[in-house]
């Protein structure tokens, strides 16, 4: 339907496949569109990455604001 959301997580051990897969080190710049409950986001950051985000849910939006306010 249009303007609907279609949300898949990522399960954390997938993301940090991922983020071994793409190389993702210490000081790499990563952006990210999409994060969700921020699985992907969470494992670049333990990598080292510097990372920017994209959400459109406020409501993901706000749990990721909350979960990286550091």
């Amino acid at each position: 339907m249009p303007g609907e959301l279609q949300q898949h997580d990522l399960k954390p051990a997938v993301a940090d496949a991922i983020v071994a897969a793409a190389e993702v080190g210490a000081g790499d710049q990563v952006l990210e569109v999409g994060p969700g409950l921020g699985a992907l986001t969470a494992a670049a950051l333990a990598a080292g990455a510097i990372v920017g985000a994209i959400e459109t849910d406020p409501a993901r939006i706000a749990g990721l604001r909350s979960r990286f306010a550091d």
